[in-house]
C-alpha cells in the first residue's frame, strides 16, 4: 500500500498491510536533524526524508479562519508592511465590508524576545466600526494571543461583515498543495474547531468566564463560528483532499462533559454532519485531558481521534481505557509518549512503541507521539521509535 492508502484505510478502520506510523507535530525537529532549513509539510525534501525513514506524511493544509482569529485573509494574500502609517483603512486585503490590514513587527531583544520572534498586529474595518488583535508569533509554535479581536460584548456584530467562504475559498490552490503530496502521505483539510476559534477570538480566560457571566452570548459566537467553518467545509466539497482536521487543543485544557454538552455538541454534530454530507473523513485532534468525552465524540459521529495523551503528557487518557470504550467506532491516532522520546532512553521509546501497537493495534490504529518532538530530542530516542514501529 502506498503511505496514502494506508492512512485512509487504517482512518476508516479497514484493513492495511501495517500500522501507519506518523510523527507530525515535530517541524523544529525536522528542521534540525532531517532537513536543511525547509519546514514546508509538503516540500519534496521533508516528504522524501520522512518516507525514507519508513513513516507515512500526514500533511495538513490549512483552511478556515486564519491565525489569531483575525486573518481571514491571509490565504489570499494580505500585504506586509513596517509601515505604521499603512495601518489604516484602505490598506491589505479588501472585500467589500471587510478591509484587513497586517503590520509584522521584529521582536525587541531589549525585553527578551529572540530574534526570530515577531509581533503581528491587524486592524480589520467594517462598516460598523473596527476590530484589532495582536500577537507574537515565532517558527514552529502556534502563538500567543496579546490582545483578542472581540474586547466588547457588542463587537459580535461585526463579525456579519465576514466574507462568505465560497468567496475566500482557493480551491484550487489546496488541490495543488495535496496534489504534490500524491501517494506518499495524506494530505489534508486543517481548521481550528468553534471552541478553539473562539478562544482566539475572545480570549480564553473571557471566554471562560462569558460561559457563567453571559451563556447566551457565548452560545451564539460559538453558532456564528460554526455556520462559517460549516461554509468552509461545503466550499471544499469538490477538494481532492478526503479528510477534514478538526483541532480543538483548547478542550484539552479541561472542559468538562457538562460544558461541552452545554456549549459545544450541536454545532460539532453539524460539522460532523457536513464533513460526511461532503465526503470527507471527519478528523478531531484535542491534545491533553478529554477522557470524560470518549463516547459523546464518538456519539457525535467523529470518525478518528487524536493526541490520545497520558497523565505523564499532562493528558488523561490510558490507551487501552479508549480502545475499550470507543475502539470499535472510531479510529485511534496517538498514544506513543512524547516525554520518552523527548527525554528517556532509546530501550524505553521501544518498549512503550510495542505496547501501543498491541494495545490499541492491528485495526483502525495509527501510531503517534502525544506531542512534539522537540528539536534537542536526542535522534537515536527518534530513530527507535521508528524503528521500533
Amino acid at each position: 500500500m502506498t503511505s496514502r492508502e494506508r492512512l485512509l484505510r487504517a482512518l476508516q478502520r479497514q484493513p492495511v498491510d501495517k500500522i501507519p506510523v506518523m510523527a507530525v507535530l515535530s517541524r523544529g525537529f525536522y528542521r534540525q536533524h532531517l532537513t536543511s532549513g525547509a519546514s514546508d509539510p509538503t516540500g519534496t525534501e521533508w516528504l522524501t526524508k520522512i518516507r525514507e525513514l519508513g513513516l507515512d506524511p500526514f500533511a495538513y493544509e490549512p483552511v478556515g479562519l486564519g491565525p489569531a482569529g483575525a486573518g481571514f485573509l491571509w490565504r489570499r494574500g494580505t500585504e506586509h508592511t513596517d509601515d505604521e502609517e499603512d495601518f489604516g483603512v484602505g490598506g491589505g486585503v479588501a472585500f467589500q465590508n471587510w478591509v484587513v490590514n497586517e503590520v509584522i513587527r521584529e521582536g525587541d531583544p531589549s525585553v527578551g524576545h529572540s530574534a526570530a520572534l515577531q509581533i503581528v498586529e491587524y486592524a480589520v474595518d467594517t462598516p460598523a466600526g473596527r476590530l484589532t488583535t495582536r500577537f507574537q508569533r515565532a517558527p514552529d509554535t502556534f502563538g500567543y494571543i496579546m490582545e483578542p479581536l472581540l474586547k466588547r460584548e457588542e463587537d459580535i456584530e461585526l463579525l456579519r461583515y465576514i466574507p462568505d467562504p465560497e468567496e475566500l475559498s482557493d480551491v484550487a490552490e489546496t488541490d495543488r498543495r495535496v496534489a504534490e503530496i500524491g501517494e506518499n502521505g495524506l494530505g489534508t483539510l486543517h481548521f481550528q474547531g468553534p471552541w478553539q476559534l473562539a478562544c482566539m477570538l475572545r480570549g480564553l480566560e473571557d471566554m471562560s468566564i462569558d460561559a457563567f457571566e453571559r451563556p447566551q452570548w457565548v452560545k451564539r459566537l460559538i453558532g456564528i463560528i460554526s455556520d462559517h467553518l460549516v461554509g468552509w467545509i461545503k466550499a471544499h466539497r469538490s477538494s481532492l483532499a478526503k479528510v477534514m482536521f478538526v483541532n480543538e487543543s483548547m478542550v484539552g485544557m479541561g472542559l468538562s462533559a457538562p460544558f461541552f454538552h452545554q456549549f459545544l455538541e450541536s454545532d460539532h454534530r453539524r460539522i460532523v454532519e457536513a464533513c460526511h454530507d461532503c465526503g470527507f473523513i471527519a478528523h478531531m485532534h484535542i491534545c491533553g485531558k478529554k477522557r470524560d468525552l470518549l463516547e459523546t465524540l464518538a456519539d457525535i459521529g467523529y470518525d478518528s481521534l487524536e493526541t490520545l495523551t497520558p497523565k505523564v503528557g499532562a493528558g488523561d487518557v490510558e490507551l487501552a481505557d479508549v480502545k475499550r470504550r470507543i475502539g470499535d467506532r472510531v479510529c485511534l491516532v496517538g498514544g506513543a509518549n512524547h516525554v520518552l522520546i523527548n527525554a528517556g532512553t532509546p530501550e524505553q521509546v521501544k518498549a512503550d512503541v510495542r505496547d501501543c501497537v498491541e494495545t490499541a493495534g492491528p485495526e483502525g490504529y495509527i501510531l503517534m507521539p502525544t506531542g512534539a518532538i522537540q528539536p534537542d530530542a536526542p535522534f537515536e530516542n527518534f530513530m527507535a521509535y521508528v524503528e521500533a514501529a
